[in-house]
């Protein structure tokens, strides 16, 4: 029984022991086989990675070198506009020289009068007579020069002892003319600026005044304190001012007057009845005293001073006589050019002054034509062909009226008017078109052939739309410079500005 257990016990473990030998082996072989499955997948993807990969890498190096190609060609066109914009702007300039030549020569041509250029020479030796001895008074003494050459008067608001009469004076002098002098009240009577009625005329029934030596035989008259004088003084000055007439007896009759100089105290604002002899007055000033500044050459000056009266008497061989007054009033209105844009920038001051001035100030029809009469007349004296912008800095002595401040708001409407170029562009539309291009450069790298073309196009047309709009800008500033760099010669030689408005217009 032992034995046949044993021996049935040991066929069971044969039969265990080959089933896990047979189990093993198609293990072994299914795990080879599974294997070798693996491998061969993992060969198959390596390979399709690796063409995929290869691919990848050739488009990218296309685009890399696409994109070289296109930042090289956009350098290219960036270094093209460049040396073209350089070009360009010294093409500009080289006309710009050319027309200031020509301007320069045409002034040049047509100033070389032999009148005209001694009449700047006299005026010139004019100016330096009235402000001998004198401090901060080359303003007061070349507006009183204008006045006598342009036939107009001057109106001198400030307090007293600051040398209005001694200039009036001395304009006699240089003028070779009469002088009359009178202090008004509301008590003078007519006899004592017109003259006195004439016995012998009055024996025959006639009316006439003894006018010798009274006003309507002056041609340079000085009133004070005008304002304070009678309605009779001021309605008979009225025609003398305006027409050069005065009634005499049944008729009128003409007075050689050249130039009235009137000071005050005060300005006849509230009074409407004096409104229109205040009117007359194209050139007005308001005489400040000597600044502290300067007083001490003032002092220096006062203790060095000698009659100053005798002493000019014998710089009187350049006078500016009334010939030569009336011979440049006739050369300005035949010979000196008014230019169109000039006559635009005055009626655009007008609508200003109106419109926008605290108190406005409103011009007379007569006041506008009179001042560019006067405009006229400054650019002959001053040895020039036309008026220029420079010339127009004389309004602000001309277009106040209730205040002088006014004047100083005229100065600088003028300033920013000038400085302005006609055609200025836009600083935003250019920057605007700046970005426009950068941005479509910078875009047209991410793009295919296609739309990379497009947006060069346009990056194209954008910065040719900004050359085009900075080089008109840059052309409209250099003829402007030119044009007043060939006016600055002749400014720095004679001119009617103040020295502080000269810097500032420069």
């Amino acid at each position: 029984m032992l034995e046949h257990g044993s021996s049935h016990y040991g066929n069971s473990a044969w039969k265990y022991r080959q089933c896990f030998f047979s189990i093993l082996l198609i293990s072994t072989c299914t795990f080879s086989s599974s294997s070798l499955t693996f491998a061969r997948i993992k060969t198959h993807n390596s390979r399709r990675l690796s063409r995929r990969l290869s691919r990848n890498a050739k488009a990218t190096c296309s685009r890399s070198s696409i994109d070289r190609r296109t930042l090289r060609t956009v350098e290219d066109l960036v270094s093209d506009a460049e040396l073209m914009a350089i070009d360009r702007i010294e093409v500009l300039r080289d006309e710009c020289k050319k027309k200031s030549a020509e301007m320069a020569a045409k002034a040049a041509e047509k100033s070389t009068s032999v009148e005209q250029a001694a009449l700047a020479e006299r005026v010139l030796n004019a100016l330096a007579v009235l402000t001998q001895g004198l401090e901060e008074r080359s303003v007061e003494a070349k507006l009183l020069m204008l006045a006598v050459l342009s036939g107009e008067h001057v109106l001198f608001v400030g307090p007293p002892g600051t040398a209005k009469s001694l200039l009036a004076r001395r304009l006699a002098s240089v003028c070779r003319g009469v002088f009359f002098e009178r202090l008004l009240t509301r008590f003078s009577v007519p006899e004592e600026v017109f003259g006195p009625l004439s016995l012998k005329a009055l024996e025959d029934d006639k009316m006439l005044r003894r006018t010798i030596g009274f006003l309507p035989n002056a041609h340079i008259s000085f009133l004070d304190e005008l304002f304070k004088a009678s309605s009779a003084i001021l309605n008979t000055l009225m025609s003398i001012l305006n027409e050069r007439e005065i009634d005499n007896g049944i008729g009128r009759v003409k007075v050689p007057l050249l130039c009235v100089v009137a000071a005050s105290n005060e300005l006849p604002v509230d009074h409407v009845e004096l409104q229109a002899l205040y009117d007359r007055f194209l050139l007005r000033r308001a005489v400040p005293q000597v600044k502290d500044s300067a007083m001490l050459g003032f002092l220096n000056m006062a203790l060095e001073r000698r009659d100053s009266d005798k002493s000019l008497s014998e710089s009187q061989m350049d006078a500016v006589t009334p010939i030569d007054v009336f011979a440049a009033q006739r050369e300005a209105r035949e010979s000196i050019d008014f230019p169109e844009s000039l006559l635009s920038i005055l009626k655009e001051l007008r609508i200003f002054l109106r419109e926008e001035v605290s108190p406005p100030v409103f011009l007379s029809d007569r006041r506008l034509a009179k001042a560019v009469s006067l405009l006229r007349v400054a650019a002959y004296a001053a040895g020039a062909a036309s008026v220029h912008e420079m010339d127009l800095f004389l309004l602000a002595h001309i277009l106040w009226d209730s205040d002088p401040a006014q004047g100083h708001a005229v100065r600088q409407w003028l300033c920013n008017r000038l400085a302005k170029v006609e055609n200025t562009c836009d600083l935003s539309d250019a920057q605007r078109l700046a970005d426009n291009a950068r941005w479509r450069v910078t875009l047209s790298r991410r793009l295919v052939d296609k739309a990379r073309c497009e947006s060069m196009a346009d990056a194209s047309s954008d910065l040719l739309g900004l050359q085009l709009m900075l080089e008109e800008e840059l052309q409209e500033m250099i003829l402007l410079q030119a044009r007043l760099g060939s006016y600055t010669l002749q400014t720095e030689r004679h001119a009617w500005l103040e020295d502080d408005e000269d810097r500032k217009s420069k």
